[in-house]
C-alpha cells in the first residue's frame, strides 16, 4: 500500500487535511468518499516520513478522547492499522493527528502497540505504556483502552475540581495586588502632591503611606526585576534533584493547600496501583510506574522507599504503615487487600475515599481563602484610605 497525503472538504466550510493509505490513487479517493470527505488534492508520499520523537503534550480530556475511540473501534472489530487509519481523521488534537501516522508504520513493521506509543513519552507516559503492553499480551486491549480512558478522565476530572477552586481567589487575589501597586505608584504621587503644597505637618499613617509611594515610584522598575529574576532562578534551582525535594515539602506543608495537594495525590496514586494491578501488572512493576507519575518528590521518593522494601520481602501494608506521609489509614485497608486476596480493590476503595475527601477539602479552602484574601485586601486598601483622609479631616479641624 501507499500513502497519499489529501486535502479534503467535509461540508460546505470544513477542509481537512490527512494522510490515508490505499492501493492507488483511484482507492485513496474512493477511500475518502466513504469517509464523508470530498477531495480536494492527494498527493502520494515519497521515501520514508521523518519522524518527530519529541512532540507536545496532550491534554488529558484529549488523551481520554483518543483512547476511547481506539477502544470503541477495536471493540467493532476492527484491526489496530485499521483503527489507527480511521483515527487520523477523527482526532482533532494536532500533536496526536501529527503522531498517529508514525504508530501505524511502526506496527506496520512488527512493532507491538505498546513499543510504539513508547516512542513518545511526552504523551503516553509509563503507566500508559504498561497498561497497554499488559492489553496485549492478555488479549484484552479494547478493554484495557476503556479503563485508560476511564482513569484519563479521573484524572482530568480532579485537575479541573482543583483548577476550578483555585481560580477565583487567584484572580482576586492578583487584581487585588495589581490595585494596590497602580495606587502606590501613580495615584498616591498626585494626590500627595496636593498635600506638600499646603506646608502642613502630616499625621504617622500618612507619612508612611508617602514613604511606601516614594520607594515603588522610584524602584518600581527594580522591584519588578527582582520578583522575575527571583522566579527563573527559583525555578531552574526547582528542577534540580534538592530544589524540587525542598520545594515539595515545602508545599505539604503549607497550611490548607499542603492537606489538599496530600490528598490529591494519594488519590492519584491509588487509582493508579489499582488500574495497573487489575490489569496484571506485578505489583514491582506497578509501583515503578506509579513512582514516575506521581509530581511531588517526597511522595515518589517514598514510594520508592516501598518498593524497596517489598522486594526485599516485605508486605505492602507493612511498608506503608512506616513511612511519614501515607496516612495509617492507607495501611489499614490495604492490609484487609492483603488478607482478603483482593489488593487491587482496596486501592480502588482509598482512591474512592480520598477523591471525595478532595472534594470536601477544596470546599473548605475556598470558603476560607475568599474572606481571609478580602480581608488583607480590604485592610491594605483601608490603611491607603484613612491615610489620605487624616489630612483633610486636620485641614477641616482647622478651619473651623
Amino acid at each position: 500500500m501507499s500513502r497519499y497525503k489529501y486535502k479534503a472538504k467535509r461540508g460546505p466550510k470544513g477542509v481537512e487535511e490527512g494522510v490515508i493509505e490505499a492501493e492507488s490513487n483511484q482507492a485513496a479517493i474512493l477511500k475518502l468518499g466513504e469517509m464523508g470527505l470530498y477531495p480536494l488534492s492527494i498527493e502520494e508520499e515519497t521515501g520514508r516520513i521523518k519522524r518527530r520523537i519529541t512532540a507536545k503534550r496532550v491534554s488529558s480530556r484529549d488523551l481520554a478522547l483518543f483512547t476511547r475511540e481506539f477502544a470503541n473501534l477495536l471493540e467493532s472489530g476492527l484491526t489496530p492499522l485499521r483503527a489507527l487509519t480511521l483515527l487520523t481523521t477523527q482526532t482533532e488534537n494536532k500533536a496526536l493527528q501529527g503522531i498517529i501516522p508514525f504508530i501505524h508504520e511502526d506496527i506496520k513493521e512488527g512493532k507491538s502497540l505498546a513499543e510504539a506509543f513508547s516512542n513518545y513519552p511526552r504523551i503516553f507516559n509509563n503507566l500508559y505504556v504498561s497498561m497497554v503492553n499488559s492489553g496485549e499480551v492478555s488479549g484484552a486491549l479494547e478493554e484495557v483502552l476503556k479503563r485508560l480512558a476511564d482513569f484519563s478522565e479521573a484524572e482530568d476530572e480532579i485537575r479541573a475540581k482543583v483548577k476550578a477552586a483555585l481560580s477565583y481567589p487567584v484572580l482576586m487575589a492578583g487584581v487585588g495586588i495589581i490595585t494596590i501597586f497602580v495606587l502606590l505608584t501613580f495615584v498616591i504621587p498626585k494626590i500627595v502632591s496636593l498635600f506638600s503644597e499646603m506646608g502642613q505637618a502630616l499625621p504617622l499613617p500618612t507619612l508612611i503611606l508617602i514613604a511606601i509611594s516614594n520607594f515603588f515610584v522610584s524602584c518600581w522598575w527594580g522591584i519588578l526585576a527582582f520578583f522575575l529574576i527571583s522566579f527563573f532562578i527559583f525555578r531552574r534551582w526547582g528542577t534540580t534533584a534538592e530544589g524540587k525535594l525542598v520545594k515539595d515539602t515545602f508545599k505539604l506543608k503549607i497550611p490548607l493547600f499542603g492537606r489538599l495537594l496530600l490528598k490529591t495525590e494519594i488519590a492519584r496514586f491509588s487509582r493508579t496501583m489499582a488500574t495497573l494491578l487489575r490489569n496484571g501488572v506485578s505489583i514491582l512493576k506497578s509501583l515503578e510506574v506509579v513512582r514516575n507519575t506521581i509530581n511531588n518528590e517526597v511522595i515518589s521518593r517514598e514510594i520508592n522507599n516501598a518498593r524497596t522494601a517489598v522486594a526485599a520481602g516485605k508486605s505492602i501494608s507493612q511498608t506503608f504503615a512506616k513511612e511519614k506521609v501515607f496516612p495509617v489509614f492507607v495501611s489499614n485497608l490495604l492490609t484487609v487487600g492483603e488478607e482478603g486476596g483482593a489488593l487491587e480493590n482496596a486501592f480502588y476503595r482509598i482512591s474512592e475515599v480520598y477523591e471525595r475527601e478532595v472534594d470536601r477539602h477544596i470546599k473548605v479552602v475556598t470558603s476560607m481563602l475568599e474572606p481571609i484574601i478580602i480581608l488583607i485586601m480590604g485592610s491594605i486598601v483601608g490603611f491607603i484610605v484613612i491615610s489620605l483622609l487624616l489630612p483633610i479631616f486636620e485641614i477641616n479641624l482647622l478651619v473651623r
